[in-house]
């Protein structure tokens, strides 16, 4: 309960700043992260391998976006997509941001066609994936093995 709570904190947070800065600042990421190590630490969240391999691929996976979309994607994003991989495992993690791509593409259609933006804050993108992934991420990657028959 209290891991979900600190979970939603700092993710409302980054969300909420990016929305209205268009900046995820380090002063959000930093405790976050610090927070997923205490819990790996103390058992909470999962085995140090899996939290390492999440955290480096969510940061690679982003840094790699980052370039091959010439700052398209944002540094804050990068570090964003690692601290979940932290939180989160790579299992959870790949939930996460493919929810965030098809979330993120309607509200980039909308904005671009109703809105006239021409970008979006992806946070509050990652954010909702990232909670659907921590709450019943087990859960739909499970429906989704036994619907395919894995």
């Amino acid at each position: 309960m209290l891991t979900g709570l600190i979970f939603l904190f700092f993710l409302t947070a980054v969300s909420i700043t990016d929305y209205r800065q268009g900046y995820i600042f380090d002063a959000w990421l930093l405790p976050f992260a610090l927070a997923g190590i205490l819990l790996t630490a103390t058992g909470n969240l999962q085995p140090w391998s899996e939290a390492a391999f999440g955290a480096a691929t969510g940061g690679g996976t982003f840094a790699l976006i980052r370039v091959l979309s010439r700052g398209g994607m944002g540094g804050g994003d990068v570090k964003l997509s690692l601290v979940l991989g932290l939180w989160l495992g790579v299992a959870l993690w790949s939930l996460a941001v493919y929810v965030a791509f098809l979330t993120g593409t309607a509200a980039a259609l909308y904005a671009k066609f109703v809105g006239g933006r021409k970008s979006i804050p992806f946070a509050p993108c990652l954010s909702l994936g990232a909670c659907l992934s921590f709450f019943r991420g087990d859960e739909v990657i499970g429906a989704y093995v036994e619907y395919f028959d894995w």
